[in-house]
């Protein structure tokens, strides 16, 4: 089976719009240079769409949806979307010097 891989912009986000929709141009001339991957942006403060809302439209790998499988758990797709949120908060609180 091919993988198919994502590609997560994250920016800071700002209250100025004209930089807001700076951004947002990037993240579509990504698009645009890698047309056979996802896409999507977000920002951590100040602007929307947040991180997470990217990250949430961005497909969940099969690879981990089946190493999730082999370990044994029930509804392998659901805990695999849970391991992912775990793994988001976790590098968000390592980034912000919350966790070491």
């Amino acid at each position: 089976m091919a993988e198919k891989y994502g590609v997560m912009v994250c920016g800071h986000g700002s209250r100025s719009q004209a930089a807001v929709d700076e951004f947002s141009v990037v993240a579509a001339s990504l698009h645009d240079r890698f047309p056979e991957w996802p896409v999507e942006y977000g920002y951590l403060e100040f602007a929307n769409p947040v991180i997470r809302a990217g990250l949430d439209k961005l497909p969940t790998p099969d690879w981990m949806i089946d190493q999730v499988s082999q370990v044994g758990f029930p509804a392998p797709y659901f805990f695999a979307v849970c391991a992912e949120m775990a793994e988001y908060a976790g590098g968000l609180l390592l980034a912000l010097g919350l966790a070491g």
